[in-house]
């Protein structure tokens, strides 16, 4: 290499450094992350989509979405923990939720046999029949309070992404790595 291109070379790397430092800011070292969805919980075919810091007025939120490698429209899954300061907030907050994710138009699957392993939690599982392209599928969304945390994850069923029965095991998975105790806010 040149000395021209060496110098390119240090100035990109720097340049990605400092816009870097930009973004991490937005992220949190004391979210409890072990909590969140990864590609071991969902069926094989899976990889990682995105992820993010949403703004929630006076919580601390962060999401995961997982896709197929298929590329298929639709083909995907997100999980999301909210944490706020304390349960009763984490309650007093879950029906805004309820109202923002869903509609009278969805209902309850009984192909899901889900049910929270904490009797205190309050869930709703719902669903509403659609179609992807030339696919039949099913948009369902998970809500569940557990403590001081909101818990939403969004999914297709369909058979490009998964069937409820896979989509029960993973919402199992999830469940039973939630904590005792509630979650401290984290500090970023």
């Amino acid at each position: 290499m040149n000395t021209k291109s060496i110098r390119l070379l240090i100035t990109a790397i720097l340049l990605i450094s400092i816009f870097g430092c930009g973004i991490l800011p937005t992220a949190s070292d004391d979210f409890p992350y072990d909590l969140m969805i990864g590609l071991a919980d969902l069926p094989k075919g899976f990889e990682y989509g995105d992820s993010g810091f949403p703004e929630i007025e006076g919580a601390k939120s962060f999401y995961l979405t997982y896709g197929r490698e298929t590329d298929k429209l639709g083909a995907l899954i997100r999980h999301q923990i909210t944490i706020y300061p304390n349960i009763e907030s984490a309650q007093s907050s879950f029906p805004i939720w309820e109202n923002e994710w869903f509609t009278n138009s969805w209902s309850q699957p009984k192909e899901s046999k889900f049910k929270p392993s904490n009797p205190e939690d309050i869930h709703s599982l719902k669903c509403l029949p659609t179609q992807i392209d030339d696919r039949q599928s099913q948009s369902c969304r998970m809500l569940q309070q557990h403590k001081n945390l909101v818990i939403l994850v969004l999914v297709n069923i369909d058979s490009e992404n998964m069937s409820f029965a896979e989509f029960d095991a993973v919402l199992q998975r999830l469940d039973s790595r939630l904590p005792v105790d509630p979650i401290p806010m984290p500090n970023k």
